[in-house]
């Protein structure tokens, strides 16, 4: 009998077997390694940027004493190319009177009246430029304001109105520690993924890892320009002379923020073109040898297409169905509509019972499209069409429409797990009408052969074999 040192030495050795088989499989997975490693790290910077700039603001607010800024949200417009900013105790599309209160107009005659109450604290430094990196600690709040301490031991204020102004870079940058934390994530995701494609020579894997990485690409170069367009908000509400704060609180954020998303975007780039390049020989290998033993008909590799589809959209359904599930319930729990949603009890039951069918949902659709089961599928389907209505009735909540429209990063894992989803169920649906028109015969037949090491040369061949599309 082996014991456990011998079974993990001989499970170690098929993984290098597995990984060194082609000179392509082992360049995939050094490149998925490579790029999970590095890609992490970058991830993990952003984040404690992000963490820590969060926490800044925070420190700030919190300390102003103001238990309102606590209840209510920021809400920034742009009428006429003019930055209004207002504090909100609800959404306010849709109220019957207006929940909210402006903070400042810029650009506003009543800009005055902020001028002469809220920014000149005791000390008159309205035009001194704060660098946080001096501030030693937050010594609380007056009247005026906050109070901080610098290194040399003198006193800033910040007024009441720029504390509430504050509230809005808060909100951002809060949002933006959520999103680099799932983007860690998915770099881990990305990886097993990959590395279970080449364990176990699957065509949907890869296809998912390569679909993912199209998606990562597209979001850091967007991530760069939405970046320099919040620097450009943050001018208008803190920095610039009319404003209540006139202060530079955030004076190597934005800097420092760029400087780890370019080198984001040439990694998911680079790692984007190589590993398109290595997954179409991996996917040409694997389609090749998927039928090696025994030729299908056309009507089958069209019906087989379906089956690698369906396949393909539960393995992304996986991380975006609940990248957006998480984002969305921990909105409800930390974010700022918690404070002013009045049907969270409803959102959490749709989150827990999608997070508890999801894998057996799913299982159940591997083994229907699999063994053609017609029973098991039209649970498969009748779950999918379910979770359809069921988030798709979610944009009637006025607050989870807010936060579609408010936050990007939200907006784009909701739009990509709804078309994964519809399209899951689409392919379903055709799989399920060629039910028993000849795929589990075949698959079955090649599994059978495959595993008595039949060889391919002394069977003979369908007249009608027809190659892989596209090999």
């Amino acid at each position: 009998m082996l014991s456990i040192a011998d079974r993990v030495w001989i499970n170690i050795r098929q993984v290098y077997t597995r990984v060194t088989l082609t000179r392509f499989t082992f360049a995939f997975f050094l490149l998925g390694f490579t790029h999970c490693f590095a890609q992490g790290i970058i991830q993990a910077f952003l984040f404690s940027v992000d963490d820590n700039a969060a926490s800044f603001v925070s420190s700030i607010i919190q300390q102003a004493n103001a238990s309102s800024y606590q209840r209510e949200f920021a809400y920034l417009t742009r009428p006429n190319g003019e930055y209004h900013l207002s504090l909100c105790s609800h959404i306010p599309r849709g109220a019957t009177q207006n929940p909210c209160q402006p903070v400042y107009p810029v650009g506003d005659s009543n800009m005055t009246e902020y001028s002469s109450v809220d920014l000149v604290g005791p000390d008159q430094t309205i035009t001194t430029i704060m660098d946080p990196t001096d501030v030693v600690s937050i010594a609380g709040s007056n009247s005026s304001g906050v109070i901080l301490m610098k290194v040399d031991g003198t006193e800033v204020i910040l007024s009441q109105t720029c504390v509430m102004t504050l509230v809005y870079p808060s909100q951002v940058i809060n949002n933006s520690r959520r999103e680099d934390l799932a983007l860690l994530i998915s770099q881990f995701w990305l990886f097993s993924i990959s590395y279970f494609g080449l364990m176990h020579d699957s065509i949907p894997h890869i296809l998912a890892a390569i679909s993912t990485r199209v998606l990562a690409t597209g979001w850091s170069a967007y991530s760069i320009w939405r970046t320099t367009n919040i620097k450009e908000r943050f001018q208008h509400l803190i920095i610039d002379t009319e404003t209540p704060c006139h202060r530079q609180l955030f004076p190597t954020y934005f800097s420092t923020r760029i400087s780890f998303q370019i080198p984001d975007l040439v990694l998911n780039v680079t790692a984007l073109v190589f590993s398109s390049y290595l997954a179409w020989h991996l996917v040409k290998d694997y389609a090749s040898h998927s039928f090696k033993r025994v030729g299908p008909p056309a009507a089958i590799v069209r019906i087989y297409g379906f089956f690698l589809a369906v396949f393909v959209c539960m393995q992304l359904l996986v991380f975006f169905l609940s990248a957006a599930m998480g984002l969305w319930v921990d909105q409800l729990f930390n974010g700022d509509i918690a404070r002013i949603s009045s049907h969270t009890t409803i959102y959490e039951g749709l989150f827990l019972f999608t997070t508890i069918i999801l894998i057996p949902w799913l299982t159940m659709g591997w083994y229907s499209v699999r063994l053609e089961k017609k029973s098991l599928m039209a649970g498969f389907l009748s779950l999918a069409f379910t979770l359809i209505v069921c988030w798709a009735v979610m944009f009637y909540s006025l607050v989870y429409r807010w936060t579609f429209i408010q936050w990007p990063f939200f907006a784009c894992m909701t739009v990509s797990s709804f078309i994964v989803l519809i399209a899951c169920f689409g392919f379903g649906v055709i799989c399920w009408l060629n039910f028993n028109k000849g795929l589990k015969h075949w698959l079955y037949v090649e599994d059978v052969l495959a595993k008595s090491d039949f060889e391919p040369e002394v069977f003979p061949h369908d007249v009608e074999k027809v190659p892989f599309p596209g090999y």
